[in-house]
């Protein structure tokens, strides 16, 4: 998704919303919209913060749905290994659920870190990704888990949960969505 921010000459800026999809999946043609704007500012005035600066500064959202929580209890969606292959840039968002929320039917995510992830890191993120075994049976909320998104456009993303089941679901714009087992290793790759 384009990072797109309205920003004052006072440094004070809002990030405005983009039209979903149905699954509130950002539509196939925003980024290419966005991207051919041409546009001068006759004024603006600032209401409120939507989003923090460390969220402005990394790209990610302010909130997430937690996508493992609610996909994960469809039993048609078993465990399945895949080969789950990140794009050349990618962004790291990391999120921690509510105690109150963990185990609900809309858990949602607020804003922990994020980051662009450096190319070696990303390249041993992928190694790892490439090898996980079909996931295990578990039915414990994660208190945290993170997203790794292309950075540049609209595209695959993975969810991993970063405590308790540290399942990984890779969720394709084509094809079946891959659930497997992380580890240890995975999860410290995805640490600040």
């Amino acid at each position: 998704m384009p990072n797109l921010l309205l920003l004052d000459a006072q440094g004070r800026w809002i990030r405005p919303g983009l039209p979903t999809d149905n699954c509130r999946k950002p539509r196939p043609e925003v980024p290419e919209a966005v991207r051919a704007l041409r546009l001068t500012s006759v004024s603006e005035k600032v209401v409120r913060e939507i989003v923090s600066a460390g969220v402005a500064a990394s790209g990610c959202n302010q909130d997430r749905s937690d996508v493992m929580a609610t996909e994960t209890r469809d039993p048609r969606l078993l465990p399945r290994p895949g080969r789950v292959s990140l794009p050349s840039r990618v962004r790291l968002c990391v999120y921690r659920v509510p105690a109150q929320q963990q185990g609900t039917p809309q858990p949602a995510g607020t804003f922990e870190y994020g980051l662009l992830l450096p190319q070696k890191r990303r390249a041993a993120i992928e190694r790892m990704l490439a090898a996980l075994r079909p996931a295990e049976q578990c039915s414990v909320a994660a208190g945290r888990f993170a997203a790794l998104q292309d950075a540049t456009i609209i595209g695959d993303v993975v969810y991993i949960e970063l405590d308790h089941c540290r399942r990984v679901l890779a969720t394709p714009l084509h094809g079946p969505p891959i659930l497997a087992q992380g580890d240890t290793a995975l999860i410290e790759l995805l640490r600040r």
